[in-house]
């Protein structure tokens, strides 16, 4: 399970770029449920990071992000905050 060796956390941002661009990590019960790593754009949608497979979705209805949230993923200062986000949950 994701987080499960990483300490409880609320909310906490790894990266921010602006008022609302920003990575958040979560693990409020490690162990008990898996911690989550999301994006919040420039319009505050927030996007869920799927760690095994590298990519944003939209949780409640499991829809890719678009192209251009994805490709985010390639930008070394946003995977810095993703990098960090996976060590605070132990990962």
């Amino acid at each position: 399970m994701i987080g499960e060796n990483g300490p409880q956390t609320s909310s906490k941002t790894t990266w921010k770029n602006g008022k609302t661009e920003r990575i958040d990590v979560e693990n409020p019960a490690p162990g008990e449920r898996p911690g989550q790593i999301h994006y919040h754009d420039s319009n505050n949608f927030k996007w869920y990071y799927d760690i095994e497979n590298n990519y944003f979705y939209n949780q409640k209805t499991d829809v890719l992000a678009p192209k251009s949230i994805q490709k985010l993923l390639k930008d070394k200062k946003f995977m810095k905050g993703i990098q960090k986000a996976l060590e605070i949950l132990g990962e």
